[in-house]
């Protein structure tokens, strides 16, 4: 299993881009907490992102529970992370506005 390269991550630079361009005033709590949240665990991930992947042999036959708790928070690289952060952005905006905190 290779470790995440280090260096330039444009995915990382293209969601904080994003994130300015929307505005963090606009952002609403919980929604920029979440993001916050995804960026540091993909920056500094509790456990290699193979001992984190949601396994049914893992959590139902082993009950390592874990992988339930640290599958949505780590992504394999910079680009998974932009797309499915950019993609809750836009629909946690739009439901925590609605629906409240």
């Amino acid at each position: 299993m290779q470790s995440r390269p280090r260096g330039l991550n444009a995915g990382l630079i293209l969601l904080l881009s994003q994130i300015f361009h929307v505005g963090i005033n606009n952002i609403p709590p919980v929604t920029l907490a979440t993001l916050a949240v995804n960026i540091w665990f993909f920056l500094s991930p509790l456990k290699p992102l193979y001992s984190s992947c949601l396994s049914v042999e893992k959590c139902y036959l082993e009950k390592d529970w874990q992988h339930l708790l640290l599958s949505p928070f780590h992504h394999a690289d910079d680009w998974h992370l932009y797309f499915n952060m950019v993609s809750m952005l836009w629909k946690e905006i739009h439901l925590e506005r609605r629906l409240g905190s």
